[in-house]
């Protein structure tokens, strides 16, 4: 039997999955899933009442009632910017920790629709960053490694790329 590889550890990526859970667990994100909460009596198959009622959310995009699994809490604005990326560390936890009105309840399907559309306009950003040809001192460089050739050649270090606006 082979082992399963395991991917190269990120800590970029294992740091925004720790503020993220940490936000799920924020008041501001318990005070969302209550203002859109019901409770509805629950009955066991023999017809007598259940010890605990039903617990179900209301989706602010379809405006179906959902069981809890089936909710997520999203960004009405994104933490993320599809159309200017990732920006640094301040921004995003700023962006993150937001109030209560930047933040809807939506179902699985309807949060999947939103996050894909913001996928889809992001994918589109770093084709167009990738294909646009960058100038540095009348030369262009367009691929990273062309500029990463192009500073060891010039004993110059690396700037970090710009993003496009």
């Amino acid at each position: 039997m082979t082992k399963k590889k395991r991917p190269k550890y990120n800590a970029n990526s294992a740091i925004r999955s720790a503020v993220r859970r940490a936000f799920s667990r924020s008041p501001v994100v318990r005070e969302v899933m209550m203002n859109v909460r019901r409770e509805r009596p629950w009955f066991k198959s023999d017809g007598s009442k259940a010890a605990k009622p039903r617990v179900e959310y209301l989706c602010s995009a379809c405006h179906e009632w959902h069981m809890g699994k089936n909710i997520q809490v999203d960004h009405v604005a994104p933490v993320v910017e599809p159309t200017t990326g990732f920006i640094d560390w301040n921004t995003f936890i700023a962006r993150l920790f937001c109030e209560a009105v930047n933040l809807a309840v939506l179902c699985k399907n309807c949060h999947e629709k939103k996050t894909n559309e913001e996928k889809r306009v992001a994918k589109e950003r770093r084709l167009i960053e990738k294909q646009t040809p960058r100038y540095e001192n009348g030369q262009i460089i367009s691929d990273p490694k062309d500029i990463e050739k192009w500073h060891k050649l010039n004993d110059k270090p690396p700037k970090k790329r710009k993003r496009l606006e």
